[in-house]
């Protein structure tokens, strides 16, 4: 099993570098806004969490359509929708 992840992140390495490491950097983005999150659950700082989320959201876009993810860019378009009026609510 573990070999089998392995040759699928090289395959993955060797057909989009950048995508892969855009990829990694949202994975990074979305558990930081968690963490946020669950160490400051009695008072989060929102700005934080919701740019972290847009950011995730927004590079995963891009990857999901360069994986041709109908479906995941729907799912990240809704979330940049969702987090950007968060946001604005927060501003505003």
């Amino acid at each position: 099993m573990i070999k089998k992840i392995k040759n699928y992140i090289q395959k993955d390495w060797k057909s989009n570098r950048l995508r892969l490491i855009f990829e990694c950097i949202a994975m990074i983005c979305n558990i930081g806004s968690a963490t946020t999150l669950a160490v400051t659950v009695h008072n989060p700082n929102m700005f934080v969490v919701y740019s972290l989320f847009l950011t995730a959201s927004i590079i995963l876009i891009f990857c999901s359509y360069s994986r041709k993810s109908f479906g995941f860019i729907l799912l990240y378009i809704l979330f940049v929708l969702i987090d950007s009026s968060g946001l604005i609510r927060l501003l505003i």
